[in-house]
C-alpha cells in the first residue's frame, strides 16, 4: 500500500503559501508534523534543526509572532530579523494605544503595527488598499498576486477584484513617522 504523507493543517499551509515558502518548507513541516498548535512554540533554531533554511525560519517565526501580537492587540511589532522584545504582561486587557503610545522609544527596533505591511512585516513604502479593505505595501501585494493568488493574504477570503488603490492616509502617516527621525527609511 502507498505510504500516506501526514496531512498539514490548513492554517499552516496558508501561512507557508502566504510567505511563498510552501514548496521549500511544506515538506519539512509535513515530515516533522508541525501544525498550528506546535508552530507558536518553535524557535528559529528549532526550525533550522528540522531542516528549514535560517532565513525562512526567521521569516516564519517573525510572522507567527506578529500574528500573535496582532491577535493580542499589541500596538508595536518587532522588525523581522530583529531579536523579539519581551512581551508586556497582560496586553490583551489594555486599552487601544494612543498615537503617542504607538510610537516606539528612540533607538528601538519596534515599528507601529499600523504602518507595517501584513505580508512583509516591514514599514510600508507605497501603501495600497486591496479588495479585502486591508492595506499592504504595493510590492508585497503585487508579488502575492503575481504568484497567482486571488485570496486575501490577511483573511484567506477570495478577493472580489485585483485592483489596488493608493492609501494616501497611510502614506502620510509613514512619512510623518520617518520625519520624526526614529526610522531611517530606505526610500
Amino acid at each position: 500500500p502507498p505510504i500516506e504523507e501526514p496531512q498539514q493543517h490548513d492554517e499552516v499551509v496558508m501561512l507557508l503559501h502566504r510567505l511563498g515558502l510552501e514548496e521549500r518548507v511544506g515538506p519539512v513541516f509535513a515530515r516533522e508534523q508541525i501544525d498550528e498548535n506546535a508552530l507558536p512554540f518553535l524557535t528559529v533554531e528549532d526550525l533550522v534543526e528540522a531542516g528549514v533554511a535560517a532565513a525562512d525560519a526567521r521569516k516564519i517565526v517573525s510572522t507567527v509572532e506578529f500574528e500573535a501580537r496582532r491577535a493580542a492587540g499589541t500596538a508595536l511589532v518587532a522588525v523581522p530579523d530583529a531579536e523579539p522584545a519581551a512581551e508586556p504582561a497582560d496586553t490583551a486587557a489594555e486599552e487601544p494605544a494612543t498615537a503617542a503610545e504607538d510610537t516606539p522609544a528612540a533607538g528601538s527596533v519596534d515599528l507601529p503595527e499600523r504602518l507595517c505591511c501584513p505580508i512583509s512585516l516591514e514599514l510600508m513604502e507605497r501603501p495600497v488598499i486591496a479588495a479585502d479593505g486591508h492595506t499592504y505595501d504595493r510590492r508585497s501585494i503585487e508579488d502575492w498576486l503575481a504568484r497567482g493568488n486571488t485570496t486575501s493574504p490577511t483573511t484567506g477570503a477570495p478577493l472580489e477584484h485585483l485592483h489596488l488603490v493608493d492609501n494616501h492616509l497611510v502614506k502620510s502617516m509613514v512619512a510623518e513617522y520617518v520625519d520624526t527621525g526614529r526610522y531611517n527609511a530606505p526610500f
